[in-house]
């Protein structure tokens, strides 16, 4: 099987951290600016939002393993 990734809480809240730091971010993004500026979150969202997406799996998998357990006992 893939070697399971561990998320240590300081990961969590680094990745929760940096995705809420790019939304924010492209929120105050200036509605003047050039449009082909927004390649800077486009850039961030593959890394950021790779890395959410990885962490969401992971809790996911977490919660689907404590309700199996919990129907089986």
């Amino acid at each position: 099987g893939r070697m399971s990734i561990i998320y240590t809480i300081e990961r969590q809240n680094e990745i929760i951290n940096n995705f809420k730091s790019l939304l924010k971010d492209a929120d105050n993004f200036p509605r003047d600016k050039n449009p082909t500026d927004y390649k800077i979150f486009w850039t961030a969202l593959r890394s950021e939002g790779s890395n959410l997406l990885g962490l969401t799996h992971h809790l996911l998998s977490i919660l689907e393993t404590e309700k199996v357990d919990v129907i089986n006992e």
